[in-house]
């Protein structure tokens, strides 16, 4: 009497990779969500065109006016996912496109011209010009997931 098997390997293979997709969506929207807020926090610290906390954001200094050892230019930062987001944006990221790239503008203002260089030598015109060629056509729009109206007039919003 041989013993029935109700899931083959296959079986068992497609079930785990089903799981591991959910898992790695979840952790995505997880992310995009954080981060959405971290670049709005950082945006609210921007405002007002106080320059030094613009200048705080590139680089942080110690007690006695040098820059720290572990300074983080947080506007090289947001450049650098703002890269990573151009490669990727879909309907999902359109806030967190839209809440960085706030980030950036605010960073800028007054204006703040060390985070100007900053930015323009590493590429972020290049990266916008890369965004607004990525949306030339409705296929485009259909491949980054973006299929209504009101989707078309968020992400217009954004760039």
């Amino acid at each position: 009497m041989s013993q029935k098997t109700y899931f083959t390997e296959h079986d068992i293979t497609k079930l785990v990779g089903k799981a591991i997709t959910k898992v790695q969506a979840q952790v995505s929207k997880n992310a995009v969500i954080t981060l959405t807020k971290i670049f709005k926090f950082l945006q609210l610290l921007s405002e007002d065109h106080y320059v030094p906390m613009k200048h705080f954001l590139r680089v942080q200094k110690n007690e006695i006016g040098n820059p720290s050892r572990r300074t983080k230019n947080l506007i090289l930062y947001g450049l650098i996912i703002f890269k990573q987001l151009v490669e990727i944006i879909n309907v999902n990221t359109l806030w967190l496109a839209k809440n960085l790239l706030l980030f950036l503008e605010e960073s800028v203002q007054n204006p703040c011209e060390q985070n100007q260089k900053d930015l323009v030598e590493n590429g972020l015109i290049e990266n916008i010009l890369i965004l607004f060629k990525t949306f030339t056509s409705e296929e485009n729009y259909k491949i980054k997931g973006i299929k209504t109206e009101a989707q078309k007039e968020k992400l217009e919003m954004i760039i």
